[in-house]
Formats: C-alpha cells, structure tokens, sequence
C-alpha cells in the first residue's frame, strides 16, 4: 500500500493539497487528451474531405461509364433489330422465291399438259373440217357442228337424269309402301298385344276388386263385433259400477275421475276413444271398491279367527277349572 493510504493522523489540509494535486495532474492529463482528440480529428476531417472528393470523381466516373454503356447497349440494340429485320426480309424473300418456283412447275405442268391435250384434239378439229366440208349445206360454221352436239349432250343427259331420278322416285315410293304395310302390321299386332295384356289387367284388377271387397266386409264385420263387444263391456261395467255404489257406498265412497273438458276437447273428434278412457276410468274405480272389500274381508277373516281363538282358549280354560272342582 503507498504510504499516503496508510496514514490515519492526516490533516485535512494536507489531505487537500493532495486532492488538488492530483486535480491538476487529470486536467492536465485531460487537457492532453483534448489537443490529441482535435489532432485526430482534423486528420479524420482531412481524410474524410479526401475520400468525399474521390467519391464525388468515382461517381462522375460511374455516371460517364454508365452513359457510355447505355449508348453501347442502344447501338447493338439497333443493330440486332436491323439484323432481325434483314433476317425476316430474306426470309420473305426466300419464301416468295420458293413460292414462285413452284408456281412455275406447275404453270409449266400445266403447258405440258395443255400442249397434249392440242396435239389430241389436233385430229377432231380435222375430223370436224371434213365433216363441215362434206355437209357444207346443213352446218353453216364448224362452231355449229359443236353446238349441236352440246345440245344434244345436253339433252342426252337431261333424259338419263329424268330416267333415273323416276327410278329413284320408283324405289323410295316402293320402299315407303312397303315400310308403310310393316308398320300397319307391327301396330296392330302391338294393338293386339295390348288388348290382351289390357283383358288380362281388367282380369287381375277384377279380382283384386273382389278381394278388396271381402276384406272390406270382413272389417266391417270385425268391426261390428267389436262395437256390440265394446257396447257389452261398457253396459257391464255401468252395472257393476252401479252395484258397487248401491251395496257398499253407506261405508266407501270412490270418487269417479271423469275426462276433463281439455281431453274432451282434444278427442271430439273420436267419440269411441272417449268412451274407451270414460270405461277405463270406471274400472279403476271398480277396481278401488274390490281391493277395498278385498282387504275388508281379510281384516274380518283375521278379526274373526282372533275371536275363534279367544273362544276356543276360554272353552279350554272352563274345561280344565271344572275338572279341577270335580
């Protein structure tokens, strides 16, 4: 440790004596520091206005290049488009050539062809002078000779058309007859057909209709039964209804729950189904009357065996005292 640091007896004073010494030694050191950072910085500043003056001269540069490349990109561009539209010329060109070659074959096939064809009729055009030099006084002109014979070709295959258009005709009304009698045919064996698939149906139906009919009596009939059942059922329980109030009503009294004007209202359409719940109603409360004597019964029976053996314990005790006096 310095020796400073280890003196505890120091005087204020001294101690701020030191404290400004060593004030001034960091102003110092600060001032130092200061002159050295605007050293650097002047050399920064000089360096950055040089690398700005070679950016400004790089750019101008970029600028010149990339204008010079432009222009070079323009002329080859229009060079291409000229060579382009050379090439399709020629192209065109090439092609019209091409085309009027083969115009020239075939206007020269055509010369050939054309050059036969009058060497052949070379020998009709003589055959057709004679015949004019021969019959001077019936054909004016050898173009006369020509126009006959057009006429009569002419006519020649009028009459061959005529002829086979009144065969055609002949053939199609034929064909229409005859498609005409296999259709009257075919329709009245279908007719035929039809009338005995109808008979048949009519059959059928019939004796569906026959047993619809008697199913529809059975039903009835059931139906009638079951009504003079229901009827009995319900005059029975009525009776029984009106015997159970009459024999026991002075010691049980069942109230009979009717149909409330909402059911009522609800089954006014069905009269049978009212009568069915009424009945079903009453037999509940036939049914509450019968357990009712039911268990009557069986209170009485055990009432009455008690009673029995009462009697029959005290019998046992009167035998047994007057045996004990005799």
């Amino acid at each position: 440790m310095p020796v400073e640091l280890t003196l505890e007896h120091v005087s204020p004073v001294t101690r701020l004596l030191k404290k400004r010494r060593k004030m001034l030694e960091v102003q110092e050191n600060l001032e130092a520091q200061k002159d050295e950072y605007q050293k650097k910085a002047e050399l920064f500043k000089r360096r950055e206005e040089n690398l700005r003056k070679k950016d400004l001269e790089l750019q101008e540069a970029l600028v010149l290049f990339n204008k010079f490349l432009k222009e070079n990109e323009l002329k080859r561009r229009r060079a291409e488009f000229r060579a382009n539209e050379e090439k399709k010329k020629r192209k065109e060109l090439e092609e019209q050539i091409a085309t009027k070659r083969l115009e020239l074959e075939q206007k020269n096939r055509e010369l050939v062809l054309k050059s036969r064809r009058l060497r052949k009729n070379e020998k009709y055009k003589t055959f057709l002078q004679q015949t004019h030099d021969k019959n001077d006084t019936d054909f004016e002109e050898v173009s006369s000779i020509i126009s006959r014979y057009k006429t009569l070709a002419n006519e020649s295959n009028s009459l061959t058309e005529t002829q086979e258009s009144s065969t055609k005709d002949q053939e199609d009304r034929r064909e229409t007859l005859q498609r005409f009698k296999k259709n009257q045919y075919n329709k009245t064996l279908s007719l035929n057909n039809d009338i005995a698939n109808k008979s048949k149906v009519l059959e059928d139906e019939t004796k569906k209709t026959a047993l619809v009919e008697e199913k529809v009596s059975s039903e009835e009939k059931s139906e009638l039964e079951h009504k003079q059942q229901t009827t009995q059922i319900i005059m029975s329980v009525e009776n029984l209804l009106q015997r159970c109030r009459k024999a026991i009503t002075g010691y049980i009294k069942h109230q009979l729950h009717k149909l409330t004007p909402k059911d009522k209202e609800l089954l006014r359409h069905n009269k049978e189904v009212i009568k069915t719940k009424d009945t079903m109603l009453k037999l509940d409360v036939i049914g509450n009357y019968l357990s009712d004597l039911t268990e009557i019964r069986e209170v009485v029976k055990r009432k009455m065996d008690v009673i029995a053996e009462n009697q029959t314990q005290q019998w046992t005790r009167n035998t047994a005292s007057g045996t004990q006096g005799r």
